[in-house]
């Protein structure tokens, strides 16, 4: 009976329900007379079954808004309402925000699906140990990319599952294979939930050493291995299939046995790569570290044909290329000098004042304003010290702000350039009183009226610059005198 009573009682509930909703729709639509064919349409089509998008839905039609972006964000939002951080409709005020949400969720899911994807596609499962009802006891797989040793070593605390840093590549480019064990009947928590196996092989693909690790990174011997999974074999396996595996792309790049095919096919998954990622606002500082990882570990600077490649690549613009270009060597400076010519931003970020052909192309660009070439190479050093006095005497904005009064030879400069634009506040206040030659050009600001330098001297001094003249003196014979005393306050 008791069950019978609580199925009547959710009917009901569920009739009162609809009908709230019914006259709230009844409502609406009296409300607003002009959008009667709209909420039939929304109410058609709400995906909720109770209509309980009914009201946003109005409330963006009187934004202004089309009925079909709204019926499209409503369908997503219900469909993948888990991944919103604000899961109640109607806490998106107007439909571009949540429309800028879904974006947001739309990337991650796409992310997610295709870091999945790459994850399993370098993901090869040898060996799996079952129980009597055929349920996985444990599984052996060779880990093949970065993206199956993030997923796959979830939980862990090894480095290679570390999307951050650069450990994969490394272990990669030395021609480690690696191996994983999941003991599915571990909780997650437990150290022997995860082995991993590190097969370290020497560039003619000779097993060298193996090296096992527990999932809180601790090193662990094969006999401790083969009594946490109890299967003696486990190494005979991992040896018979890393024996036949090939040197990855990255172990050949580094000794230079990669083919010209090999390595055009990684400087173009290079390419791509940070081209999606820098077009992409979304893109996370993780993305971009990764992205640069791999970069790096394909633009070896000790293989030949890779550096033929990013030669050749730099001319033609290729922003990824350029920032491999070794500066070191002639060719590359010229190359550097002659796409900074034509406003190549990677290009001019590369710019150095050490090399001296490049000093005249930075002097331009600076003259022009580029703050990347002014930031990077207007420093204080003995390289471009004489410059930065010379294009300040010349009146550049830029040079004059890098003006040092702690700097012996800016301080001469620096006090003509005030004495000269005597109502420049900024050379004005370069000017420090404690050192005698800019304390004398503050003094004859100051005599001129400059109040700036007096506002100078008398923080300095801690004397009022304007005193009150006795009545019996002259104006003239009043300032003489206060200069005078100033004089004399500051040179004793």
């Amino acid at each position: 009976m008791m069950i019978y009573k609580r199925l009547a009682r959710r009917l009901l509930f569920n009739r009162i329900i609809k009908l709230a909703v019914q006259i709230d729709v009844a409502k609406l639509k009296e409300n607003n007379p002009t959008l009667s064919l709209e909420i039939d349409d929304l109410i058609e089509s709400d995906p909720s079954g109770t209509n309980k998008y009914i009201i946003w839905g109005v409330k963006q039609l009187k934004n202004g808004e089309e009925l079909s972006d709204i019926l499209s964000a409503i369908s997503f939002f219900h469909n993948n309402i888990q991944s919103f951080k604000k899961k109640d409709i109607n806490q998106y005020y107007f439909l571009p925000e949540l429309q800028d949400n879904i974006k947001e969720v739309s990337y991650k899911k796409s992310k997610f699906s295709i870091i999945n994807e790459k994850a399993k596609s370098g993901t090869v499962k040898l060996f799996e140990k079952t129980d009597n009802k055929n349920k996985p006891i444990w599984r052996l797989y060779r880990i093949d990319n970065r993206f199956a040793a993030q997923i796959m070593g979830k939980g862990t605390r090894w480095c290679i599952t570390q999307q951050e840093n650069s450990y994969y590549e490394r272990y990669a480019s030395a021609n480690v294979l690696f191996y994983y064990i999941i003991n599915y009947k571990k909780e997650e928590r437990d150290p022997n939930h995860k082995f991993a196996a590190a097969v370290k092989r020497d560039m003619e693909n000779n097993i060298q050493e193996i090296e096992w690790f527990d999932a809180v990174d601790k090193r662990i011997n094969d006999s401790e291995i083969i009594a946490a999974i109890n299967f003696p074999n486990i190494e005979n396996i991992i040896i018979n299939d890393a024996e036949k595996q090939p040197k990855g792309l990255l172990a050949k790049i580094k000794d230079n046995t990669a083919t010209e095919e090999e390595i055009d096919k990684a400087i173009k998954i290079v390419t791509e790569l940070k081209e999606n990622i820098n077009n992409n606002p979304n893109s996370t500082e993780e993305e971009k570290e990764s992205a640069q990882i791999y970069e790096d570990s394909v633009f070896d600077k000790n293989n030949k044909i890779v550096q033929n490649k990013i030669i050749s690549l730099s001319i033609e613009g290729n922003k990824a290329a350029i920032s491999k270009l070794n500066i070191n060597t002639p060719e590359a400076r010229k190359i550097i000098i002659e796409l900074a010519k034509k406003d190549n931003e990677k290009a001019i970020y590369r710019l150095n004042y050490h090399y001296p052909e490049m000093i005249p192309i930075i002097i331009e660009l600076a003259k022009k304003g580029n703050e990347v070439v002014i930031n990077n190479n207007f420093t204080d050093n003995m390289i471009m010290i004489p410059i930065i006095i010379e294009l300040a005497k010349q009146g550049y904005e830029f040079a004059i702000d890098r003006l040092s009064p702690f700097n012996p030879k800016m301080i001469p400069v620096i006090i003509e350039l005030a004495l000269a634009k005597k109502g420049n506040k900024r050379m004005i206040y370069k000017l420090n009183p404690s050192f005698p030659q800019q304390k004398e050009a503050l003094i004859e600001l100051a005599e001129n009226g400059i109040k700036i330098a007096q506002e100078i001297l008398e923080r300095y001094s801690g004397i009022p610059f304007k005193e009150k003249p006795s009545q019996d003196i002259s104006t003239t014979a009043s300032i003489y005198n206060k200069i005078n005393f100033y004089k004399k306050s500051f040179t004793s």
